[in-house]
């Protein structure tokens, strides 16, 4: 779980709450903390940054919430950090499995893998970084051996080949015949090909004004707002 939360005027405190029913099941550390129910455990891991204060806290009590007798104190877990004039970068891992985490702090970034699945996140948002074989500017972004995913990226390469460039932000999905898409604003989308595709369809439609640059291996697309997919 990302957050990120761009200042003001003056550096702030910025806490994240999370909600674990009864005071007693959640255990506070500022490296993982746990909230137990029954026999289950979740474990949230505290990746970045690692100045966060982490507290179990107790939340007010209100009539209408209480359902047994005795009564028993509610409470939350929390997380805070500060911003130091610029964007700041907060990362939880959230997971049942307690084992494999492994990370590794890099210039910009901070890479790791959990349960087998590789993943980056920036700690400079708007930056580039380089992760394994990836580099993007992404908020965050995870890959497997045929497909790669970045959230919020301009930019996306693997293996030195480019994937996908966008004039706009774009959360995408990135497989060898096609791309899923998120876009809040319409962009021109360049997507990396080795040869012209066939046919381009964007959700099954033929594309319109879609180009293939010979010599870049681009086919740019200019896609609406919204989410969709694109073959080809």
């Amino acid at each position: 779980m990302l957050d990120t939360v761009e200042p003001a005027a003056n550096d702030v405190d910025v806490t994240a709450l999370f909600h674990g029913g009864y005071l007693q099941d959640i255990q506070a550390d500022p490296q993982a903390s746990t909230v137990t129910k029954e026999k289950a455990t979740l474990t949230v891991r505290h990746l970045y940054p690692e100045t966060m204060a982490v507290k179990a806290e107790k939340t007010p009590s209100y009539l209408n919430t209480y359902r047994e007798y005795p009564l028993q104190a509610e409470g939350m877990l929390t997380t805070t950090a500060r911003t130091a004039g610029k964007p700041l970068v907060i990362a939880n891992l959230l997971s049942t499995d307690t084992g494999g985490l492994k990370t590794t702090a890099g210039a910009g970034h901070v890479a790791g893998s959990q349960a087998g699945k590789d993943f980056a996140f920036t700690t400079s948002p708007g930056a580039s970084y380089t992760a394994g074989a990836v580099e993007t500017d992404a908020l965050a972004v995870t890959w497997t051996a045929d497909t790669t995913f970045a959230a919020l990226c301009t930019t996306l390469s693997r293996d030195g080949a480019l994937l996908v460039r966008s004039a706009e932000p774009i959360t995408c999905e990135r497989t060898k015949g096609g791309l899923k898409y998120s876009l809040s604003k319409a962009a021109a989308v360049a997507i990396g090909l080795t040869t012209a595709p066939g046919k381009v369809l964007v959700n099954g439609a033929p594309a319109r004004g879609a180009k293939f640059d010979k010599a870049a291996k681009t086919l740019t697309v200019t896609l609406p707002a919204g989410e969709g997919t694109i073959t080809f």
